[in-house]
């Protein structure tokens, strides 16, 4: 199975419309990469560990996962380089690890222990590309609300009541 290793910070750092996201906050824009992330993941069987600075939000965040999307904080002092460099001794059984950064030193050890490397255009261009696909489903069959659903369950529970009364004179 593919796995993308994506040094966070240098992926938001690199894409424009995630680097305009952080004028609002830097929440905003790791949310906005981890939504473009799940659906690529809705449409797509791979694995993604993002990993960011823990030190650049000040606190400590548990590791979070959620089916085959990971996302780690590294524990101030340590950073994310180190985290990643942890993973890829970690990952290096795997058929196809792709780290996905723009940092020499990252790229340099990455392919030192045989992993391939993604430039952030190239992941981010892919996975965008792969969401566009799910939006459009999205656009023709929008998920329904508990209110419509109900709406609906009504509407054919008196059709279906009407058919069965109809039946009986």
């Amino acid at each position: 199975m593919i796995i993308y290793l994506v040094d966070g910070y240098n992926v938001i750092h690199h894409i424009p419309e995630l680097r305009e996201r952080l004028e609002q906050s830097l929440e905003d824009a790791r949310q906005r990469l981890e939504m473009h992330v799940s659906s690529y993941l809705n449409v797509k069987k791979v694995k993604v560990c993002l990993v960011y600075d823990g030190d650049e939000i000040g606190v400590v965040v548990p590791d979070q996962s959620r089916g085959n999307l990971r996302i780690l904080f590294s524990s101030p002092p340590e950073k994310a380089d180190l985290m990643i460099k942890k993973l890829v001794q970690k990952y290096r059984r795997a058929k196809e690890l792709y780290v996905v950064t723009n940092d020499l030193d990252i790229i340099q050890f990455a392919r030192s222990h045989h992993a391939k490397i993604m430039d952030p255009h190239a992941f981010f261009s892919r996975i965008v590309q792969r969401k566009d696909t799910f939006d459009l489903g999205q656009k023709y069959d929008p998920p329904m609300s508990e209110k419509e659903l109900a709406w609906w369950l009504a509407v054919f529970n008196a059709e279906n009541n009407d058919a069965e009364d109809n039946r009986g004179h």
